[in-house]
């Protein structure tokens, strides 16, 4: 889906550079399994985000804007640390329980990090398109979850 998204709106450059160490870093994780792994998986997908809007020029001198850097890196170290957490999860109810909580509360906090971008970057038409995707997900999250009740967050 991520590579017919950037196919159909035209991506830049940047964000192929970001999409493909993201694809790199979810094939690590699922070949190892390690927590910090699974947070640059996370941390890696926020950057998509920002390169999403980045100008079409040399991708090699794009950086990430502060805010953008400041949000992967608290994403990174949130989902390592969650990660490395919830090990043992499926043993103990109350653990599982918890970590329910903690990663249901992810979705919300990528919310306010797309709003905190918004509000920080110059280009907001595409990062308010960005923020009703977002929004739109987090819905059809939830009616997923209402039809598919076994499914689980972790």
């Amino acid at each position: 889906v991520a590579i017919a998204a950037g196919f159909a709106g035209r991506l830049p450059p940047a964000w192929w550079i970001v999409a493909s160490a993201l694809l790199a870093a979810i094939v690590i994780y699922n070949r190892t399994k390690l927590s910090v792994a699974m947070g640059l998986c996370r941390g890696l997908n926020v950057l998509c985000g920002a390169a999403a809007l980045a100008p079409h020029s040399n991708a090699l001198a794009w950086r990430p804007s502060v805010p953008a850097a400041c949000i992967a890196a608290a994403a990174l170290a949130y989902t390592a640390a969650l990660t490395m957490y919830s090990r043992g999860e499926e043993k103990d109810a109350a653990k599982r329980s918890f970590v329910g909580v903690l990663v249901g509360g992810t979705v919300y906090c990528q919310l306010v990090a797309l709003v905190v971008l918004a509000l920080a970057s110059p280009a907001s038409a595409p990062v308010r398109t960005l923020l009703v995707a977002g929004a739109a997900m987090l819905v059809l999250l939830r009616l997923v979850k209402s039809a598919l009740p076994r499914v689980s967050a972790s």
